[in-house]
């Protein structure tokens, strides 16, 4: 799809910095852009959100090679774009990416008369995010 002129958002946790890197390389190898972004929360912030009490049973030791708790985790040490969302609100998470994007060429902020995807650079309330938080995860079987 990147390839195709598309913005794709992956979900790519690899906790290791080994296949982070190979995704960047492979991107850059194809001539596409990569932007790395760690979004970024503490354990205890994680801990906080977990509705399904897996923080629990991995500190409990049922759930072994959890990713921070009782197996390793690489921060990302070259990251393009840093977001600490247990400390920024989503929407403000949101516009840092989308300034970043905007920073980097990636969308227009709109003033000029290129092409832009509207819902890339709109600006939802802080309660309509809050709405989008509590929906319940998708399971994929």
């Amino acid at each position: 799809m990147n390839s195709a002129g598309q913005i794709v958002f992956v979900a790519f946790i690899a906790p290791s910095a080994g296949p982070r890197d190979a995704a960047r390389k492979l991107h850059e190898d194809a001539g596409l852009k990569f932007v790395e972004c760690y979004i970024s929360a503490s354990v205890e912030t994680c801990e906080a959100r977990d509705v399904k009490g897996m923080y629990a049973k991995a500190r409990a030791g049922t759930l072994p090679n959890f990713t921070g708790i009782s197996a390793p985790y690489d921060v990302p040490k070259n990251a393009d774009l840093i977001i600490d969302t247990g400390a920024k609100s989503m929407n403000q998470c949101m516009i840092a990416m989308q300034r970043h994007m905007i920073n980097n060429g990636i969308i227009s902020d709109g003033s000029s008369a290129s092409r832009v995807v509207d819902t890339l650079i709109c600006q939802p309330t802080e309660a309509e995010f809050e709405a989008i938080s509590k929906m319940p995860a998708l399971e994929i079987d």
